[in-house]
């Protein structure tokens, strides 16, 4: 399972809007005003094998959301194909493996990077077989 925050849709940066949608969930959060949520909720595309996750990347002011909601997928892996916006610890002590796959914003991804996200995608299919078979 996994999610690759991306903005809007896409690798890259955060728009205006959205840096200002977070700034008010952030704030909604730490007064304590209810149960704050994503201000884009994911978009997510369920394949045969696996679910994957599109997200805006997020910040460090917003971070736990997304991990509430990673969680609530049973998300392992996160590939962040944009430019780092976050910490990577909150995620790898939650249980979430990061994988660095950026590129630029606008492009298609090097063959490099293809080639890391199909081999990524194999070894997690490879693992998940592997747990079915030794809880059968």
């Amino acid at each position: 399972r996994w999610a690759a925050p991306a903005a809007n849709g896409r690798s890259g940066g955060k728009s205006k809007a959205s840096s200002k949608a977070s700034a008010k969930v952030a704030k909604a959060s730490s007064t304590g005003g209810g149960r704050a949520s994503l201000p884009n909720p994911p978009s997510v595309i369920d394949g045969p094998l696996q679910r994957f996750l599109v997200f805006e990347a997020p910040n460090d002011a917003n971070l736990t959301l997304y991990i509430d909601e990673l969680k609530k997928h049973d998300c392992r892996h996160l590939v962040r194909a944009c430019d780092p916006t976050y910490s990577e610890e909150p995620l790898l002590q939650s249980g979430i493996a990061v994988h660095e796959f950026t590129f630029a914003d606008g492009t298609a991804p090097p063959d490099a990077v293809v080639n890391e996200w199909l081999k990524l995608l194999r070894n997690v299919a490879s693992e998940e077989a592997a747990a079915a078979a030794a809880a059968a």
